[in-house]
């Protein structure tokens, strides 16, 4: 695969950099010295590795296997044809360390497979963010209902995210029908993957695990990215007819912290070097993720509960969403030497 030609140009001069014994030849222009940006592209590779349990302790077992259906569903596609957003990284990324003929490092060469299936990584870091904030936000009702409401909360965030269409070029991922499609998509891949735990699960319990929620996980699903979906309508909202406005909002903060994550945050740092006119600024892309999460408050209805930060409402309508992404914000800061 090709990268940016403007990128080829500036391949003349190396400049070896190094963290906690790890080297990354870039272009000369993008001195990349800060450590932050390595461990956050190698922690992608811990993220796909981890097993559910691992990221939310406790979680049912036929959550577990949810899970493993959806890592399957990112990591081989549908009938075989891969999809998702960062299918031309791993290539791009070799090529700028084929044209490095310094390194020797062996490390090196795992770098490619960091950027692989980068929709997993994701999902892994969204759902232990909803399980967190999830525990905190859901947990004052009756135990009976808390269950209840984990269940729908972590089966759709789990899913949310594992059958993007194919698209020929980051324009057609971005766009409007793409997003709208990948919605519906995860609900077709929900009821085949839930409709199979569930026979399983029925021949010992006596009944099934997914049934009782499964019109409202598909409710959360179908609508999970709706506030980012360019429309003619000035609010773009979640309707929660059949599931708790509360569930919608732990879901939606968990899903865009992965913008505030270590991983996700070195994730986006490296797609800009590969833009057409590639930059690499830590600064400059936290004001923008700021900026994006005040922004999507504007779609929303209910905006007096929002939560304010630097004067301004943000897209996070929890105390314990809120609190993460104020960390967050500071984590990188201080990782990047803002």
């Amino acid at each position: 695969m090709n990268y940016p030609q403007q990128l080829t140009d500036m391949i003349e001069q190396y400049e070896r950099i190094g963290s906690e014994g790890r080297h990354l030849t870039l272009p000369k222009k993008f001195i990349v010295t800060h450590p932050a940006f390595f461990r956050g592209i190698h922690k992608l590779r811990g993220l796909k590795q981890k097993k559910l349990a691992e990221l939310c302790p406790g979680i049912d077992e036929p959550l577990c296997e949810l899970y493993e259906y959806m890592r399957s569903r990112i990591v081989h596609g549908k009938d075989g044809e891969q999809t998702g957003r960062d299918r031309n990284l791993p290539g791009s990324i070799e090529q700028i360390l084929n044209n490095s003929p310094d390194i020797t490092n062996l490390e090196l060469l795992q770098i490619p497979e960091c950027f692989e299936n980068t929709d997993l990584a994701h999902t892994a870091a969204s759902v232990k963010y909803a399980w967190e904030i999830g525990q905190k936000e859901l947990s004052r009702e009756k135990k009976h209902i808390n269950e209840h409401r984990q269940k729908m909360l972590m089966a759709a965030i789990i899913v949310h995210d594992c059958a993007y269409p194919k698209t020929e070029n980051f324009k057609d991922f971005t766009s409007a029908e793409t997003r709208v499609k990948h919605m519906e998509n995860a609900v077709i891949e929900f009821k085949y993957f839930a409709k199979k735990i569930d026979e399983d699960y029925n021949k010992i319990h006596g009944k099934p695990y997914f049934r009782n929620v499964m019109d409202e996980v598909c409710h959360i699903v179908e609508q999970h990215d709706k506030p980012s979906v360019p429309t003619h309508e000035r609010f773009r909202d979640f309707f929660a007819m059949r599931v708790s406005s509360e569930i919608f909002w732990v879901h939606r903060e968990a899903d865009r912290l992965w913008m505030l994550d270590e991983a996700g945050f070195a994730l986006d740092l490296a797609r800009r070097l590969l833009e057409d006119n590639p930059w690499y600024n830590p600064e400059k892309y936290l004001n923008h993720v700021v900026k994006q999460h005040q922004k999507e408050s504007k779609v929303y209805i209910g905006r007096t509960s929002c939560r304010q930060f630097q004067g301004e409402n943000t897209l996070y309508r929890t105390d314990a969403g809120f609190e993460t992404f104020k960390r967050l914000v500071a984590e990188r800061k201080a990782d990047y030497c803002m």
